[in-house]
C-alpha cells in the first residue's frame, strides 16, 4: 500500500473548489483540503495545517502583479518545503 499525500487548495473560487471535489474524491487516500483562500499578504505558511501537507495547490490570476508577487514569496518561503503548484483559469503560454 502506497503512502498518501496530503494536499491543501487555496483557491480563488468556489467553482473550482466544486469541481476539484469532485474530480479528486477517492484518489488512492489522498487527503484534499481545497478552501476559498486566495492569496494575500498574509504568509500561509504560518497557518498549522500547511506544515503537514505535501503539496499546495494555488489558484491565482497571473495578470495580477501583486498576486503574481505573493505567489514568487509563497515559493521561496516554502523551498525544502512541500511543492506548490500554481493554476489559473484562462491562462496562456505567456502568463
Amino acid at each position: 500500500m502506497g503512502q498518501s499525500l496530503n494536499v491543501v487548495g487555496m483557491l480563488r473560487t468556489p467553482q473550482l473548489r466544486s469541481a476539484l471535489a469532485e474530480v479528486c474524491t477517492g484518489m488512492n487516500g489522498t487527503r484534499f483540503d481545497f478552501r476559498i483562500a486566495p492569496l494575500t499578504a498574509d504568509d500561509p505558511a504560518l497557518d498549522p495545517s500547511m506544515a503537514s501537507c505535501d503539496l499546495i495547490m494555488v489558484e491565482v490570476d497571473p495578470k495580477d502583479a501583486a498576486e503574481m508577487a505573493l505567489l514568487h514569496r509563497l515559493v521561496e518561503r516554502r523551498q525544502g518545503g512541500p511543492a506548490v503548484v500554481a493554476t489559473a483559469a484562462g491562462a496562456t503560454l505567456d502568463d
